[in-house]
């Protein structure tokens, strides 16, 4: 297994800015959900959602965010879609940098911040922590590029132009170790999103133990660490929805690449007493019936992707061996914890050169 930095949310959407900075293309009503698609590694195309049906990646509006002066062009562009209906846009390079964008009363994308980036760091999840109507944005970093590392986050939080306010203060979550992953999410059922995480200690097989601190409402976690679940084998990422439509949150669990049935998922369903159940969920890779040591990582999210009112499950899998061979698939929910069969939404790039075709989605919270 490798060491793997990945942000939480995959990359979004739109078209080419004018000159007086607003996206050109159909005019959207904002109401209408949207997911983000990264055709290239300069635009963000907003791509409408359809009821009953996947969304046609060729449609929407494309955006193309300058996300300030530092910015390689050779690197993509990554997007975030924030639960006000904002779109953030993060960019890497010499001074990394961000773009704002928001739905104007001419019914246009406008570009309304543009500012510099914290260096190392990623956004793992976004939630209104202090109840303002305004998403606070979890950061999360790496504190090493290889081996083992200390694995740190703070909160980033919105200010009155449209920027970012990065200098609270950081905490180191693991000292050292191999690979973390974190999310937000209320865990504890006191109506107050929590900072959930994960490790896995090195590398091989090792067990699943999902923690969390407790949050207090106003953009800060409480100091002691509460375990929510364990189990023998350690997933990939957290994907905190409520699968089941009781109103609490379950975790679905993407397998780690060192598991005894290479692609099989977990899903811990909340229960009306008691504490999560974890049962097995999908299988991401029906034909892997044994150890996947090494074959390459999953990745997911939940969302409502066909507008039916029921979250699904969007799956991605990077290929170790085939390095840049990202491919998409989409698991439709039943409202149970039950899903249907994968729909391929696109197989991505088999060339290492290519552009990565990258999504982002409204959270499924």
């Amino acid at each position: 297994m490798r060491a793997r930095i990945g942000a939480a949310f995959l990359a979004l959407a739109a078209t080419a800015l004018g000159g007086d900075g607003a996206a050109g293309g159909v005019p959207q009503n904002p109401l209408d959900p949207f997911m983000l698609y990264s055709p290239n590694a300069s635009t963000l195309r907003v791509v409408p959602l359809r009821h009953g049906q996947l969304p046609d990646l060729e449609q929407g509006t494309a955006l193309q965010p300058s996300c300030g002066k530092g910015v390689d062009p050779k690197q993509p562009v990554v997007g975030v879609i924030l639960h006000e209906g904002a779109i953030l846009a993060l960019r890497d390079g010499s001074e990394p940098g961000f773009s704002r964008f928001e739905f104007d009363a001419l019914g246009q994308w406008r570009e309304v911040a543009v500012g510099a980036w914290p260096r190392g760091w990623y956004v793992a999840a976004t939630a209104d922590l202090d109840r303002d109507g305004r998403d606070e944005l979890l950061l999360a970093r790496r504190v090493q590029p290889q081996g083992y590392s200390a694995y740190r986050v703070k909160v980033a939080t919105p200010s009155q132009d449209g920027g970012y306010d990065f200098t609270q203060p950081e905490r180191e979550v693991y000292a050292s170790t191999w690979f973390a992953t974190f999310t937000l999410g209320d865990v504890d059922d006191d109506g107050q999103a929590d900072l959930v995480f994960h490790q896995i200690p090195h590398g091989g097989p090792s067990p699943l133990r999902v923690e969390f601190h407790s949050g207090r409402g106003d953009g800060t976690f409480a100091e002691e660490r509460r375990l929510l679940l364990s189990a023998p084998e350690a997933a990939h990422n957290l994907v905190l929805a409520d699968f089941n439509a009781d109103g609490t949150l379950d975790l679905f669990l993407p397998p780690d690449d060192d598991v005894r049935d290479f692609g099989q998922a977990h899903l811990a369903l909340s229960q009306p007493k008691g504490p999560r159940v974890l049962a097995p969920s999908l299988d991401l890779r029906p034909a892997g019936e044994s150890w996947g040591t090494d074959n390459g990582a999953f990745f997911a999210v939940a969302t409502d992707v066909d507008l039916d009112g029921h979250l699904d499950v969007v799956a991605r899998f990077t290929s170790w061996g085939r390095g840049h061979d990202y491919s998409y698939e989409v698991f439709r929910g039943h409202a149970d914890g039950s899903f249907g069969p994968a729909e391929r939404l696109t197989q991505g790039a088999p060339d290492p050169g290519a552009h990565l075709p990258t999504f982002g989605w409204i959270p499924g919270l």
